[in-house]
């Protein structure tokens, strides 16, 4: 699965979330859906499994507005597990 940016005169115009195996693909389904109409590709990130499973159905395959894909941003940030490093300064700090 892909998040798709996509600009208009250098402003967000809205990100796409495909699914797809490569990111070459992923654009050219948004492209056929004519998904990013009206503006610019910008970047392609792949959504790793944490990210795809907060993606709903009725996010995939169509352009989120700014608002909507910032929200689910910060559902990605709010539901990420800590990353390793902070497990193993846990344990130390237990050990001590």
């Amino acid at each position: 699965m892909w998040w798709l940016v996509y600009q208009r005169n250098v402003a967000l115009l809205g990100v796409a979330i495909v699914e797809a195996h490569s990111p070459v693909a992923a654009r050219m389904r948004a492209g056929i859906a004519e998904l990013g109409r009206g503006g610019t590709f910008s970047e392609g990130r792949s959504l790793d499994a944490h990210c795809r499973a907060l993606v709903t159905p009725e996010d995939i395959g169509r352009m989120l507005s700014p608002a909507e894909a910032g929200a689910l941003l910060a559902r990605f940030e709010r539901k990420r597990p800590p990353a390793p490093s902070i497990h193993r300064r846990m344990r130390r700090a237990q050990q001590a």
